[in-house]
């Protein structure tokens, strides 16, 4: 991850888990290199699942086409489970250069006769340039009125992601 300048944010890792074709029962990370970070691969495999779930760590805006979340997290009825949680983790450089490491927990759970989403709290753990680390967990709504606030300006110049195949 490149270091950042004046107020800009930089991202470093990101980890998926339960989230669309990402399996519930491992996590998968993907590390973001300066200058540029290409993600490449066949149709299916993820590629844009990964872009979406940095969508929703930044802003918790789920995918369009989501349906309120039922087609974000792996169906429980896929795995025989009455539940299947998902988590995405973003690590970044705040605009402020102190590293991050934001988590985002979802739900998705069996009813009787229908699927229920949830939005579990979040947290965002901030270690500053001394070496402090503060921990905030937040609800959801307010997670998403304070992330901007970190990520500043995301300076693209130092992660592209491209999209191809």
């Amino acid at each position: 991850m490149a270091g950042n300048i004046n107020g800009t944010s930089t991202i470093g890792k990101l980890m998926i888990q339960g989230i669309r074709a990402f399996s519930p029962d491992s996590e998968e990370t993907i590390e973001f290199y300066s200058p540029l970070t290409m993600i490449v691969g066949a149709n299916g495999c993820g590629k844009t699942t990964i872009i979406e779930a940095l969508k929703f760590a930044t802003t918790g805006q789920l995918p369009p086409g989501a349906r309120a979340g039922h087609s974000f997290i792996n169906d429980p009825g896929m795995t025989d489970s009455t539940e299947v949680k998902g988590c995405i983790k973003l690590r970044f450089n705040n605009a402020a250069n102190e590293v991050c490491i934001l988590t985002r927990s979802l739900q998705l759970a069996k009813k009787k006769v229908k699927l229920e989403f949830r939005q579990l709290d979040g947290m965002l753990k901030i270690k500053d340039r001394a070496g402090k680390t503060s921990s905030l967990s937040y609800k959801c709504a307010d997670l998403d009125k304070h992330m901007p606030l970190q990520l500043g300006e995301i300076d693209l110049s130092y992660t592209a992601l491209l999209l191809s195949l």
